[in-house]
């Protein structure tokens, strides 16, 4: 069951309003609601690992967001968009042999004449690209050696 904050970003409400306005989103639509909660669960921990800018705004909260930023607090609309995004990719590849070779770090497979290679994965781990797009300008860019924080890119 979704708990706001302690183990997703989205609620299936809202992925759903997402999803409504989302071109190629037939899987979602036709996903059992249990399915679409454990999805959403899934991708936000999975965007939880990710080392983001600002602080969170309690240190007792198991999750990272809600954040402080410059001139920003909570949420930002581009994180809870990278949940369903990420959501809908786990329903659609989340669970092929392919998307498994990947996270294992396999670069090729062949069988008789036919062969598959992979890509390394350049996406910190997610399986969409749209999500990674999306929390690309929240997550810390470098590490200053004589400043031990992480920093964003110039």
């Amino acid at each position: 069951m979704i708990e706001l904050f302690k183990n997703s970003y989205v609620t299936t409400d809202t992925a759903d309003y997402y999803f409504d306005e989302r071109l190629n989103s037939e899987i979602w639509e036709k996903t059992a609601d249990k399915d679409k909660e454990r999805a959403l669960i899934t991708a936000s921990k999975k965007l939880d690992n990710l080392n983001y800018i600002g602080e969170k705004e309690s240190q007792k909260q198991p999750m990272a967001f809600p954040r402080i930023f410059a001139s920003f607090k909570g949420i930002p609309a581009d994180i809870e968009e990278a949940v369903c995004e990420e959501a809908i990719a786990l329903l659609e590849y989340g669970n092929t042999v392919h998307s498994k070779n990947r996270e294992l770090g396999i670069q090729s497979v062949s069988l008789g004449t036919g062969s598959v290679s992979y890509s390394e994965m350049k996406q910190a781990g997610l399986l969409s690209s749209d999500a990674y797009r999306l929390v690309s300008k929240w997550i810390c860019k470098g590490f200053d050696i004589k400043n031990p924080e992480f920093t964003e890119a110039d």
